[in-house]
């Protein structure tokens, strides 16, 4: 790819978790309430939001808006400026406007590529949190934290999952996407994006010139196949980690976490999944301590399940639901293990066999375009490499795989590697 131009700026754009909620601190015991769209402008949706300058919002055809940012390269910068790269972050349950906003980063990688840089923010930003969602979301998670299961029916039908409502069906994210580069001005030439955006590739009506996918989501698995690959890495964690009882859901012992709630089984297998996507090496040494604390569990818990308040569930968790469930559709898994975090996985995914998949099929066909990389790490515990590469064999010209244990991380390296 002769138009990648090399760049020493490393941005780890996308850091998120199982449930689409942002990568989290072990030292965090207890996550804020989400922003409540149902609060904003209904005049200016960018009134308020991080990264304001960069805001953008188009109408759909369905009424609804959304927002987008739009960053340009900056005047010493080369390149032609109505040439468009989209970029997605992945997910699904990323707030682009929220704590995670690349900032320089982005800014810096903009200049390098040397065009305009479009992302689209998820619809569940700016969807209005009902009163009888949440009260079906908080009862179904008391159901699940006691150690009871669900099948989320109750849950599905107030918050209307599956409906597109909350994450991208491939439709609205189709039409999102041709606007808002229409809106700038901009031709569809590159698509950049990182895990789950593998998936959502497919969503497009047409496809650019170049396609690069970091650590891309398998875009054809089974249930039984996503399962299977979440256990895997929890199980090495848990082979390496002196708390053998732990992982398999025992509770510490010793001082409470300071939450509003107790820790549970349900947490430590929460927290054990969480551990796949830690990159920062404090709250990974506190999983891997001969006894991980109840604070660390719970804070890692909360992170995956997006949980705030005491029992209050981010609508984030439901952008999740609306696309990953499709994406493994039909809910039918096959695993059996003792590991704490398959018995919290089969629980928490109960919902998808509640959820009908949005009309408007994605396309599992090779896109349409020049080139095609696709980067992997040797080390990812999210998106195994070997899976990753698998499932894009035949329909990508460059199939990279690199050291280290990054996933999602659109960098230097990775572009490098699809020179």
């Amino acid at each position: 790819m002769s138009r990648w131009r090399r760049t020493i700026v490393r941005t780890a754009l996308v850091t998120v978790v199982t449930t689409g909620g942002v990568a989290c601190t072990a030292d965090k015991a207890e996550r804020a309430a989400p922003p409540s769209p149902a609060e904003e402008s209904t005049t200016d949706a960018c009134a308020g939001v991080r990264a304001q300058a960069a805001c953008r919002s188009i109408t759909l055809s369905d009424g609804r808006v959304v927002r987008y940012a739009v960053v340009r390269p900056s005047t010493t910068a080369e390149g032609d400026l109505t040439q468009g790269t989209v970029m997605d972050l992945g997910g699904p349950g990323v707030a682009l406007f929220g704590a995670d906003w690349p900032g320089e980063a982005l800014q810096a990688v903009t200049d390098r590529l040397g065009t305009p840089v479009v992302i689209l923010d998820e619809p569940w930003t700016r969807t209005p949190y009902p009163a009888g969602c949440r009260q079906a979301a908080r009862a179904w998670y008391e159901t699940l934290h006691s150690g009871s299961s669900s099948s989320g029916a109750e849950l599905a039908d107030a918050c209307d999952l599956g409906k597109g409502l909350w994450g991208w069906t491939p439709a609205a994210y189709d039409e999102a996407m041709q606007a808002a580069l229409e809106e700038e001005g901009l031709t569809f030439e590159r698509f950049v994006g990182a895990s789950f955006a593998g998936v959502r590739l497919g969503y497009l009506s047409r496809q650019p010139d170049e396609v690069v996918l970091v650590s891309p989501y398998p875009s054809e698995q089974s249930a039984t196949e996503y399962l299977t690959t979440r256990l895997e890495a929890v199980q090495a964690f848990c082979s390496a980690a002196p708390a053998g009882e732990t992982c398999r859901g025992q509770v510490p012992t010793g001082e409470a976490a300071k939450r509003s709630i107790e820790v549970t089984p349900f947490d430590v297998g929460a927290a054990w999944l969480g551990t796949n996507y830690q990159r920062r090496p404090v709250a990974f040494k506190k999983m891997m301590a001969d006894e991980p604390t109840a604070e660390v569990l719970g804070a890692l818990s909360d992170a995956v399940t997006g949980r705030f308040g005491v029992t209050d569930v981010s609508p984030a968790t439901f952008a999740y639901f609306d696309e990953a469930c499709a994406s493994f559709a039909p809910w039918e898994p096959e695993v059996t293990s003792r590991l704490a975090a398959a018995t919290f996985l089969q629980q928490w995914h109960a919902v998808c066999a509640q959820v009908d998949p949005a009309p408007g099929p994605t396309s599992t066909a090779a896109p349409a375009a020049d080139q095609v990389c696709v980067v992997s790490y040797r080390g990812d515990a999210v998106v195994p490499s070997g899976r990753s590469q698998k499932s894009w064999q035949g329909r990508a010209d460059q199939r990279r795989v690199l050291p280290g244990v990054n996933h999602g991380v659109i960098d230097t390296g990775a572009l490098d590697a699809c020179t």
